[in-house]
């Protein structure tokens, strides 16, 4: 059965072992149990400069992981830091995330921010009045499903004028 999951430490050590043989790609996904579209991501995100090697992998594979991890978590810090910026300057999300990526802080997105408001407007907080446009680019009306006229005439069935 084919792991549709993320590699562990023996698969790549697998796909190291199999990548210096004649093997095709076909094969070495087979033996790993992985799809081949899987290893031909693997093998292109995990190279280095001398090749495939399953440490160097797995610590690549790591360091992604806790990178994004942290760089993404919406902390008591950045709430904090998102609560007196809105309501002390009334910054935008859009700046509050520049802001925040510009110096080099661990940075959420406007979407994120944006999210929060929603979830202390929600939960009775008064945050959202000090946004801009208190939140109201939010409410965009989406179409209505398609119905047809009702006892139309058909074209042909109409009157010449």
């Amino acid at each position: 059965m084919k792991n549709y999951n993320h590699l562990t430490a023996e698969q790549r050590y697998t796909i190291d072992v199999c990548t210096p043989t004649k093997k095709s790609r076909k094969e070495i996904s087979d033996t790993v149990g992985i799809l081949e579209q899987t290893l031909s991501r693997e093998l292109k995100r995990n190279c280095g400069q001398r090749g495939y090697h399953w440490r160097q992998a797995q610590a690549k594979t790591d360091d992604r992981q806790r990178r994004l991890r942290h760089y993404r978590k919406l902390t008591i810090e950045i709430r904090n830091f998102i609560r007196t910026k809105i309501t002390n300057k009334q910054w935008s999300p859009a700046q509050i995330s520049g802001y925040l990526r510009k110096k080099g802080e661990p940075s959420v997105c406007v979407e994120t921010i944006y999210a929060y408001i929603r979830a202390d407007k929600e939960n009775g907080g008064d945050l959202w009045k000090y946004c801009r446009h208190q939140l109201k680019h939010s409410k965009r009306q989406v179409s209505a499903p398609y119905t047809a006229v009702q006892n139309r005439t058909m074209i042909d069935e109409r009157p010449e004028d």
